[in-house]
């Protein structure tokens, strides 16, 4: 996520983190672990 962040202008992860689970309603971990390709 850190090249998201700052294409997006975040400069911190927690800033980036709070903004995400604002829009997505979890946190960008959660989401990354839920839309994992399974094998």
């Amino acid at each position: 996520m850190c090249e998201l962040e700052k294409m997006l202008g975040y400069e911190s992860d927690s800033s980036f983190t709070r903004a995400f689970k604002r829009w997505v309603g979890i946190s960008p971990k959660k989401w990354q672990t839920n839309n994992k390709f399974k094998d």
